[in-house]
């Protein structure tokens, strides 16, 4: 009793099941910008660190944009930890770096405050915006991790 699949006929996707393709282009895009940051960290690699800078402001900021065309909740969930995974990261690099990332993400980031966003992604969406203060020199760092001074 052969099954189709070996007699070479295509099967089709049962009923309106289909195969879970949101997770799988999360999945997918979060193995590459992991291996950008592992490339962009590693001191062997200092003559793709340009091209790698390069590649990570493209994906990140069209990362950014496509997230803003979500109108379904589930859809952006998934994307959430895709934003989370980069923002994360490139708080954790310098600020020569971190200069160039803040100034191509800015507006994007921006916009994405409109939305109904998780309480982790506007925690560290909130260290993004008080690091560009900082980097950028147009506000002081904060006294401590809460940013707000009682007075």
């Amino acid at each position: 009793n052969k099954s189709k699949r070996t007699l070479g006929i295509p099967l089709g996707f049962k009923g309106k099941s289909k195969p879970n393709l949101l997770k799988q282009e999360t999945s997918s895009l979060a193995c590459g910008l992991r291996i950008l940051f592992r490339m962009y960290m590693d001191e062997s690699r200092t003559s793709a660190w340009e091209e790698v800078q390069r590649r990570l402001l493209n994906v990140c900021s069209e990362a950014l944009s496509y997230f803003l065309t979500l109108t379904s909740e589930s859809h952006r969930e998934a994307w959430t930890n895709l934003l989370l995974l980069f923002l994360t990261k490139v708080l954790k690099i310098s600020d020569e770096r971190f200069k160039a990332h803040a100034s191509f993400y800015y507006p994007l980031l921006c916009e994405i405050m409109q939305f109904d966003l998780i309480p982790e992604l506007r925690a560290v969406l909130r260290r993004f915006f008080l690091r560009i203060g900082v980097v950028f020199q147009i506000s002081q760092p904060p006294e401590q991790e809460s940013g707000i001074s009682k007075q």
